[in-house]
């Protein structure tokens, strides 16, 4: 079967990319109209919406470039093929524009925008009954009838997304903590034994999590994405 898909021009607003079949095609909108990448069509410029994007046309996967949002902390792009790939830091964390990772929003350094409280999560009708709050844990969200509802452990308990239940905070036995003996690298860092799991590194202490079902870290992202949890291959 033949795959089309359709793309942003990268510096042209009056253009679109055609891929069909592997080749690439380079399409005019008709006068007057810009490239809607929403609706996947020409459209007015007032509807489109279209900026040009920074990102050069020309991919160089060893001198990676990154971007950032100036409204919202925790999101970065990396340029692939002339147009930027939207990604967010994991829940807590903000993007360091300085030394392209994500990190701490004290060593982040992001003051223009302040992380609303969160109070609902999204639920699907495969999320399990019990979720854990993405900042704080201490809480968690039940999902019931695709509605979200926001729980509290009791005083000195955590949520445990394993267990499905609240529990006191894991005993460490400080194997990994060499992970994290470089503090000129971001607080994020790959699991040395899968990648299944990431390290978060606080002052030195090395504190493994587990990435969501179906997702695997990745080192270059700094977050779980969806992927093959056998070869850990991202999709």
């Amino acid at each position: 079967m033949n795959e089309v898909y359709v793309q942003q021009h990268p510096s042209n607003c009056s253009k679109y990319i055609l891929c069909f079949n592997g080749v690439v095609h380079i399409r005019n909108c008709a006068p007057g109209l810009e490239w809607d990448s929403s609706r996947e069509q020409c459209n007015v410029p007032a509807d489109a919406q279209c900026q040009p994007s920074v990102c050069p046309l020309d991919n160089d996967p060893h001198n990676l470039i990154f971007l950032y949002d100036d409204n919202q902390c925790e999101n970065f792009a990396i340029c692939v093929n002339g147009l930027p790939q939207w990604r967010s830091c994991i829940p807590g964390f903000h993007w360091d524009r300085v030394n392209e990772w994500c990190t701490t929003p004290q060593k982040a350094g992001c003051e223009k925008w302040e992380e609303p409280p969160i109070d609902e999560i999204e639920c699907h009708e495969d999320s399990p009954l019990r979720n854990p709050h993405p900042t704080e844990c201490g809480m968690y969200f039940l999902c019931v009838d695709g509605q979200s509802f926001l729980r509290h452990c009791a005083d000195g308990l955590i949520f445990d997304y394993i267990t499905q239940s609240c529990t006191k905070p894991m005993q460490r036995n400080g194997e990994l903590d060499h992970v994290c003996e470089n503090d000129d690298e971001s607080p994020i860092r790959e699991h040395p034994d899968t990648c299944l799991k990431f390290i978060v590194c606080d002052s030195g202490t090395a504190w493994p999590l587990p990435c969501a079902d179906g997702h695997v870290f990745v080192r270059e992202l700094y977050a779980c994405v969806p992927g093959n949890v056998e070869t850990c291959e991202p999709f």
